[in-house]
């Protein structure tokens, strides 16, 4: 595990896509849970500042799961669930928002898929 976090540790300040699948939403989860499980403050330090990011661009990716907003929906969602992420109001709102837009999409297409 230390190796997988030395090798993106090294991605966190590069032009990744904001997506879950190979990119900063991603790289942000790996880097919040690893500081919780090591109590490391660089780690933490690195996914706050990938969280600043993924929350300023989430609103401008498709509704889709693993490189759009749906993904960093389900992160965030995650971290909050797990305690990592303290959900205050400004979270909430991205929550709020991110679920809505995602509702929103997910309602305007033309087949359901359950």
């Amino acid at each position: 595990m230390v190796d997988i976090y030395r090798s993106l540790y090294r991605l966190v300040d590069s032009d990744l896509p904001f997506g879950l699948r190979n990119g900063k939403a991603g790289v942000m989860l790996l880097m919040a849970l690893y500081s919780e499980w090591k109590n490391q403050g660089r780690a933490r330090n690195a996914s706050a500042r990938l969280l600043a990011e993924v929350a300023k661009e989430a609103y401008t990716l498709p509704a889709r799961l693993m490189d759009g907003s749906w993904g960093i929906l389900w992160t965030l969602q995650r971290l909050c669930d797990k305690g990592i992420l303290e959900t205050d109001d400004a979270i909430r709102r991205i929550l709020h928002q991110l679920t809505f837009s995602c509702r929103t999409s997910h309602m305007a297409v033309p087949v359901r898929v359950i």
